[in-house]
């Protein structure tokens, strides 16, 4: 078993005039949000993200699985957020990142929109476990520039996931294991933008406690120039003490919990035994018993198919999309045994025929754990056969074959339409139209001037 121990802090930093981050540190619940959309604005998203959660999840922690309650939790808030903003004017373009740890046990549920990251210590190992939501992270994702490059890219503000920005929102949740002296940090982009993965690592492994890290982290940040608010919420998982017997509460001995012979009832003789006779009531009570047994019998079945739907997790297809559902993978009368708790973002569109089928059909899973594994592969697989539509407008027929044939797509079908002034058998239009994500493999359509008269 494990306790925890955490520490938190924030600074405006030397540049901004407000300070539009919050965080909670607070029971179970760890939280770090960083507000946008200008003065006031920022800090209004921000601050109702985190008591929207909180509530949530404090009324509802009983009621969801883990995975289920932070889902809902992050959905609501961004609802709240984007009504907010959609009715007010000051608050038009507001926003929120988040990234939160409820930590049940010994596993910490992570929910994340945004960059505001999570990172792990363990055993002087130290991991990022989050993925930014921003424009410059899908840019090195893609290859196009790299780690170092992001760092100063003038584009490395624009955040592409939110809570508040739309009407809906898809948020990224995590389970991680805590072993005794873990740190985990949950940090806003104060932190992250001003000193690197190694330097954060080096700063919470040179220091005994969470304060000390949290205070040393935002020194650092200062340091560095301090240009964006900086906030910091640091969780130590610490082993439970073996708890000592103190003398207001000494350990029971034998004779403290041993009924003196006295107190206790005599009982009386037993009378000889005379078979009952089978009267009317008798066999009233059996006709009674039957209905009894029956409803034991069916509590007890719903008992043992109950702890087996919560403990049953697979991977399949909702609608256009894979997703992680909890429950058994088959139909009764006509509806799913099972409910959506992970929607990936996963476009069967974008997966080979092989593993839609696979999908479709429905994947096992030895748990929780497990199915986001295979999430995370469905999301390499599909990166992996995904291409982006290169321009044709203006080129040869037969160039714009080859340019297709490079990216491993193919010509569908070609129209004719006059164009004047535009040399023959030249592309004019073009669908999917340029720099559109499809699938290896496919087709896209021409329209072409016509060839030269023969």
């Amino acid at each position: 078993m494990i306790n925890i121990e955490s520490a938190a802090r924030t600074h405006k930093g030397k540049v901004r005039d407000i300070n539009e981050d919050a965080y909670l540190a607070s029971g179970n619940i760890f939280a770090v949000a960083d507000g946008m959309g200008g003065h006031q604005a920022g800090e209004v998203a921000s601050a109702l993200a985190l008591s929207t959660v909180v509530e949530y999840i404090e009324e509802n922690l009983e009621r969801w699985e883990p995975a289920e309650l932070i889902y809902r939790a992050f959905s609501l808030a961004n609802s709240r957020i984007h009504e907010k903003a959609s009715a007010e004017a000051q608050y038009r373009t507001m926003g929120t990142t988040l990234t939160l740890a409820l930590v049940i046990g010994e596993t910490a549920y992570l929910g994340h929109v945004g960059d505001t990251r999570a990172y792990i210590l363990r055993k002087g190992s130290f991991k990022r476990i989050t993925s930014d939501h921003s424009l410059v992270a899908k840019m090195v994702e893609d290859g196009e520039i790299t780690e170092q490059e992001a760092r100063g890219h003038p584009q490395r503000n624009i955040i592409l996931r939110a809570l508040g920005t739309d009407p809906e929102v898809e948020v990224d949740i995590t389970a991680v294991e805590l072993y005794p002296d873990d740190l985990l940090l949950i940090c806003s982009d104060g932190i992250s933008g001003a000193l690197t993965d190694g330097e954060i690592g080096t700063a919470l492994s040179q220091e005994s406690s969470p304060g000390g890290a949290a205070e040393r982290l935002e020194s650092l940040a200062m340091a560095a120039g301090g240009l964006d608010n900086i906030t910091t919420v640091i969780i130590h998982a610490i082993p439970e003490p073996v708890r000592a017997p103190t003398p207001t509460q000494p350990i029971p001995s034998i004779t403290d919990l041993v009924v003196p012979a006295e107190a206790a009832p005599i009982e009386p003789e037993p009378a000889p035994y005379t078979p009952p006779q089978k009267t009317r009531r008798w066999y009233r009570r059996k006709l009674l018993l039957i209905p009894l047994v029956i409803i034991v019998m069916l509590a007890a079945t719903f008992g043992i198919w109950y702890a087996l739907y919560k403990n049953s997790y697979y991977v399949g297809a909702n609608r256009s999309e894979a997703v992680i559902y909890q429950g058994f993978p088959f139909s009764i009368f006509g509806r799913r045994a099972a409910r959506v708790v992970l929607r990936s973002g996963v476009k069967l569109e974008f997966l080979p025929e092989s593993w839609v089928t696979k999908v479709q059909d429905d994947l096992d899973a030895e748990g929780y754990e497990d199915a986001v594994d295979t999430i995370e592969r469905l999301k390499e697989i599909a990166l992996e056969n995904t291409v982006f539509v290169p321009g044709l407008k203006g080129l040869p027929i037969e160039v714009a074959r080859e340019e297709l044939k490079k990216e491993e797509l193919d010509i569908g079908k070609i129209r004719e339409r006059g164009s004047p002034g535009v040399a023959p058998s030249t592309v004019l239009e073009q669908d999917p139209g340029p720099g559109d994500k499809v699938k290896k493999g496919a087709e896209v359509d021409l329209w072409v001037s016509p060839p030269p008269a023969p």
